[in-house]
């Protein structure tokens, strides 16, 4: 098992784009990393943190709200490319400058630890990701966890 993620890790979609609305010319480049919110009802903690399991992944309680969006699958960046398709910044960048949202998952994280549970669901770690409904997948990007070489051991 890798690293358990721990409350206010850092994670990143990969159709997040860092281009907050209004912006003249907006700049694609990744977007910025958010912090995952793992709320103690399972009272399990590394270092009185909370660890997150795999169905933590909530839009609004537990994934926060990215910056741009910028996948085709979004339908408020299509009908946003529709309307700019004239502009010449481009309908794209148009479109992502115009678009906020809040990540939609499906589902559950995927993660590396079947054994360990807590809560009956499996720990969290850092090779977890989570499909977003508009195309994108969510991954860890910094994990705060600090324990004994890295490692929880389950049994």
């Amino acid at each position: 098992m890798g690293k358990p993620v721990v409350n206010g890790s850092l994670i990143e979609c990969d159709k997040s784009t860092m281009c907050p609305p209004n912006t003249p010319v907006p700049s694609f480049v990744p977007g910025a990393a958010m912090p995952i919110q793992v709320t103690p009802i399972n009272r399990v903690n590394a270092g009185g943190v909370p660890i997150a399991n795999e169905i933590d992944a909530l839009p609004g309680s537990n994934i926060p709200m990215f910056f741009a969006c910028q996948s085709m699958t979004n339908p408020t960046v299509v009908a946003a490319c529709a309307t700019a398709a004239a502009s010449t910044m481009g309908a794209m960048q148009k479109a992502a400058a115009q678009c906020l949202f809040t990540p939609m998952p499906p589902g559950k994280w995927t993660t590396g630890c079947k054994k360990c549970k807590i809560g009956g669901q499996a720990v969290l770690d850092e090779s977890g990701e989570l499909k977003c409904m508009m195309g994108g997948t969510i991954k860890i990007k910094k994990n705060l966890f600090t324990g004994a070489n890295g490692q929880v051991e389950c049994s």
